[in-house]
């Protein structure tokens, strides 16, 4: 049986999740968590967690880069082929990104295709901050798959649990775990809308911190209006 491991960097922590299986059937083995100093590099917490949950050699691995690091943005183009949607999100992201063109890494998802346009999730993040999070992880000798945003680990747990709960979609996702919190919008199996918006349930337990929170769901909640305005939200899951 195949291991694969994913690691998360946070302000605070360096979490490393240790999962068996093949396929697409996996399931988690044993979790750590490792304290990460402020302004402090990540290798030797990385290299505690790996220790302690024994895990040798080339070993495959997922990065996962924080939301609060990388622009989510939803724009809206011409319908068209995908290689010249293709060079439409990079021009978009090279010319309207607050990144110098040498160090922009822009993505994007296809969220649908309307009236001759195509809605378009970019995802876009500086080169230099991408390179932060995959050095410690090959320097550790982990053979990095890929990299992702810990929004799709939201949208991950929400797959696996909708069956059981029937949530009514599109449904927005509050994961408010010890360090931030995400809003994530599903739909359909995809994640339409994402978005941090500050801190966690460590450092939000007085009652102005979850009026805070509130609003910012509000804030989020317009923003959808404005970017997804056919998308109604049907679901709250905290």
């Amino acid at each position: 049986m195949a291991i694969r491991v994913a690691v998360e960097t946070t302000h605070a922590t360096v979490r490393v999740a240790l999962a068996e299986g093949s396929g697409d059937r996996w399931r988690l083995r044993e979790l750590r968590v490792e304290p990460l100093a402020a302004g402090a590099s990540m290798d030797q917490p990385l290299r505690a967690a790996l220790k302690r949950l024994r895990v040798r050699g080339s070993v495959k691995a997922i990065g996962i880069i924080p939301r609060e690091e990388v622009i989510w943005r939803v724009i809206k183009f011409p319908t068209a082929q995908d290689e010249e949607l293709v060079q439409m999100v990079q021009l978009y992201g090279t010319a309207q990104l607050p990144y110098p063109k040498e160090q922009a890494v822009v993505d994007h998802v296809l969220l649908e295709q309307r009236e001759g346009f195509s809605t378009v999730a970019i995802v876009a993040c500086r080169r230099d901050m991408l390179q932060r999070h995959l050095a410690p992880l090959q320097a550790a000798g982990l053979h990095v798959e890929r990299l992702t945003v810990s929004s799709s680990g939201v949208l991950g747990w929400y797959a696996a649990a909708a069956q059981k709960m029937r949530v009514p979609e599109p449904a927005l996702i509050i994961n408010h775990d010890g360090e931030r919190t995400d809003l994530v919008l599903v739909g359909g199996g995809r994640l339409l809308l994402s978005r941090s918006i500050g801190p966690g349930a460590a450092e939000s337990q007085a009652a102005d911190a979850f009026e805070a929170m509130a609003h910012e769901i509000e804030q989020s909640l317009s923003t959808l209006r404005k970017e997804l305005p056919a998308v109604e939200v049907r679901s709250l899951v905290l």
